[in-house]
């Protein structure tokens, strides 16, 4: 795992990322691109928005059969250091095609499933290794190619 910064929040939305990091001096900052992240990064929040689905079909959360979840915005928040909880947030859409947002509150973390755990902890690395450069296109002219132009 890449971990330099502490991610504050990371969300993907509209093409765009928006990310709120801290450094070692406890600095905060904030980052904003459109450039395409690695393929890696909307894969860690496709498998937690999966890993989550369960959540759709949850009747104390009051959410129809019929309604989509997409998560986009993920908030952490810190203790000593250590990860404590997370707080996704979802555009909601049923199928009529009304669209709300959810934000699900401070989930305990680590928490009694693997696989969530497993996710959130690629989505802080993903966004660490966006933020220091490691972008979609960054290998598109690696390799030694000789040197000659034909």
């Amino acid at each position: 795992m890449f971990e330099k910064w502490t991610i504050k929040s990371v969300k993907y939305l509209n093409s765009r990322i928006f990310i709120k990091f801290m450094d070692d001096n406890d600095a905060e900052y904030s980052l904003k691109c459109e450039e395409t992240p690695r393929p890696e990064f909307g894969e860690a929040l496709r498998k937690l928005r999966d890993d989550f689905k369960n959540f759709q079909y949850n009747p104390v959360m009051g959410i129809p059969e019929n309604t989509r979840m997409d998560i986009h915005s993920v908030a952490f928040k810190y203790k000593d250091e250590d990860l404590k909880s997370f707080s996704p947030e979802c555009t909601i859409r049923n199928a009529t095609g009304y669209e709300g947002e959810l934000t699900i509150s401070d989930v305990l973390y680590p928490t009694n499933n693997k696989n969530i755990d497993q996710d959130i902890a690629a989505i802080i690395s993903e966004a660490n290794q966006y933020i220091a450069g490691h972008r979609a296109q960054m290998g598109l002219f690696d390799g030694d190619e000789g040197g000659k132009i034909a």
